[in-house]
């Protein structure tokens, strides 16, 4: 579209008066009139693709004119000249808009017309998610998959495609919106169909550690019964319309895990992702189930590479005691999404001084939580991650636990009392990459302990749709 600043039409009106003649010993007087504005040219709808630059612009005529764009109907702050250009178009920007012309003569409304912001990313065609999302939507009742008006809806599992809804979720118990993954809630074919989404969206590993999540809370709840634990109470939804060419995002969340996973976003991405264990581990019939074990593996390996080396175990220590992980959710939602403040010193060690085995520990440790996702996803994010120029700029860091290391040994559950390992804490920060585990006491039984962890991408949370999460 074209910039256009409009001529301001002036009209000059000479009155003469005279009681001989103009020029004569009579007087003259000048004066203007304003001219009301109108549209000589109306916006036109835009179509552009997520990242790209996008204007609207108006023509107009009249004297001393002003601009304000509107979008939905909300008046545009800073918004008020002939055209208005947004730099790099994300999700949310994909609205109706018109602008209003004013002056002391009166004022005009142009035409509505839609920003449509459409995806160019070449993995579309990968998502198997979406086939999933339109065949489980297709065995739900109209109520069940009409688009919620409240964000804490449970009874439909389609919202809105917002900054509010993508943005509750919680690893705590407690209600979630959405559908529950439960047979109380869906029929036989419905949970089935679920069920297909679910793990269609996830890699093998990442479907394994929801299942085995949700029966560590079917543990917790026959030990320590609670309304909030229970296998039963983890919820699906779907904010915006599952396609190929918008954005949208499937959010599978309950007690200690949250999968966040936009589809045609900005960016590829899975984060936030959330993930806990409490009990740590238990056996079933003779099998041991451990559903952080990936992890935990992947974190322990590191910390003792890093804290046992004279070098490393002095500069990748952090200061202070951690008793949660940082970066987490609130019960409530991510509600400090946009003013995360992530650390700008005292970071620990640079990926630069460690040696070639650490190294391969921290590549290591991301690839454990990147592979829960599927390969066409996780192959995006890992290559970005593991760039050397951004391994330039990562920091690796651990704090010690209560016995004095950080000790995330594995945890038998014949062990009574493994609160040495508590505040045992580990983390990677990177120009994108967060990650950070941490052992704390359980939420059921503070004298054992449970695992939390939380993946985030500094620049790419929700597919980059609401900004960047860092309060700077």
């Amino acid at each position: 579209m074209n910039r256009h600043t409009p001529a301001l039409a002036l009209a000059a009106v000479l009155v003469c008066s005279t009681l001989t003649a103009c020029g004569g010993g009579g007087s003259s007087t000048t004066s203007t009139a304003t001219t009301a504005p109108t549209i000589s040219v109306q916006p036109s709808a835009v179509s552009v693709a997520l990242g790209a630059a996008a204007t609207l612009s108006v023509t107009a005529t009249g004297t001393d004119l002003t601009y304000q764009w509107y979008k939905a109907g909300t008046a545009i702050t800073g918004a008020t000249s002939s055209s208005y250009t947004i730099s790099a178009t994300v999700a949310t920007d994909q609205s109706t808009y018109y602008v209003t012309v004013t002056n002391s003569a009166g004022n005009v409304t142009s035409n509505t017309v839609t920003l449509n912001v459409t995806s160019l990313n070449p993995n579309v065609a990968s998502y198997p998610a979406v086939s999933l999302a339109n065949a489980f939507t297709s065995t739900l009742s109209d109520a069940q998959k009409t688009v919620a008006t409240s964000t804490t809806s449970n009874d439909t599992v389609l919202f809105p495609y917002t900054r509010t809804d993508n943005l509750a979720w919680s690893g705590q118990a407690g209600l979630r919106h959405g559908l529950r993954l439960d047979g109380s809630v869906l029929t036989a074919d419905q949970l089935t169909a679920a069920n297909n989404l679910v793990t269609g969206a996830l890699s093998a590993s990442g479907a394994k550690l929801l299942s085995e999540v949700r029966a560590a809370d079917d543990i917790l709840n026959a030990a320590y019964p609670n309304a909030g634990w229970g296998s039963g109470l983890y919820w699906v939804s779907i904010m915006g319309t599952p396609v190929t060419d918008s954005p949208w995002m499937l959010q599978i969340s309950g007690h200690n895990i949250s999968y966040n996973i936009t589809y045609n976003g900005l960016y590829d991405s899975a984060t936030p992702m959330f993930a806990g264990a409490e009990p740590t581990d238990w056996t079933t019939g003779g099998v041991q189930h451990a559903p952080l074990e990936t992890q935990r593996q992947a974190v322990y390996n590191l910390a003792n590479a890093l804290q046992y080396d004279a070098t490393t175990g002095t500069a990748a220590r952090l200061g202070g005691t951690f008793t949660d992980i940082l970066m987490g959710a609130s019960a409530t939602g991510d509600t400090n999404f946009g003013s995360l403040n992530y650390p700008t010193s005292g970071r620990g060690a640079l990926y630069s001084s460690l040696n070639d085995a650490q190294k391969a520990y921290v590549k290591a440790m991301i690839e454990a939580w990147v592979r829960t996702q599927r390969d066409y996803l996780a192959n995006s994010l890992i290559p970005v991650y593991e760039d050397e120029t951004a391994l330039s700029q990562t920091y690796v860091g651990f704090a010690p636990g209560a016995n004095g290391t950080a000790d995330f040994a594995p945890n038998p559950n014949s062990r009574a009392v493994p609160l040495s390992s508590q505040n045992s804490y580990l983390r990677i920060d990177g120009p994108r990459v967060w990650i950070e585990f941490i052992v704390t006491p359980g939420s059921a039984n503070p004298n054992q302990v449970a695992y939390r962890s939380v993946w985030r991408d500094k620049l790419a949370d929700y597919g980059g749709s609401f900004g960047a999460g860092s309060a700077r």
